[in-house]
């Protein structure tokens, strides 16, 4: 693909050499060309959008395709990520937060009843000393659904039609 001959092809008003336009038929409209790569800030996407148009509107089929050895200056070719993250105004937010290691340990949590299918029919009540992984809810019979079982181990201090609470000892 050249998508700058097909832009000067345009420019110029050079509309009798179809290869310049054939082109369009193997963009795949991915938008590095207008969003990155071009330094004028030119949209050969927009135009090959508008060529894939006309090209199928007369109903002009792209000839067959004939595979072309990979060019030698490919490797040198790439976009730097550098100037993609300044053409999309996103410089400076490539900074990571920094990882923690800290396990997070809830005092508390809420385990939705109806995760998947209707609401599963509650095994626990409040008050009861559960375990990490223990059951505490099965769909209905005769329902799709799954098993709820327990996020952290510690007793149930809430339990709706909607929800299970438990709450670290």
């Amino acid at each position: 693909m050249q998508p700058h001959l097909s832009m000067q092809a345009l420019a110029r008003r050079q509309l009798q050499n179809p290869e310049h336009f054939l082109s369009a038929m193997l963009c795949c409209q991915c938008g590095i060309c207008d969003t990155v790569a071009c330094p004028c800030n030119l949209s050969p996407r927009a135009l090959y959008q508008e060529l894939r148009k006309q090209l199928a509107r007369h109903k002009i089929e792209f000839p067959p395709f004939t595979p072309r050895p990979v060019h030698p200056e490919r490797e040198r070719r790439r976009i730097p990520l550098s100037r993609i993250k300044q053409r999309l105004g996103i410089r400076g937010w490539e900074e990571k937060p920094a990882f923690s290691e800290r396990a997070l340990a809830p005092g508390t949590v809420r385990i939705a009843l109806g995760q998947f299918g209707g609401p599963a029919i509650p095994l626990v009540k409040p008050g009861d000393v559960i375990s990490k992984g223990q059951l505490l809810a099965r769909p209905r019979p005769g329902t799709v659904g799954a098993d709820i079982h327990a996020s952290i181990s510690g007793r149930v201090s809430r339990l709706e039609a909607d929800f299970v609470q438990i709450s670290r000892l």
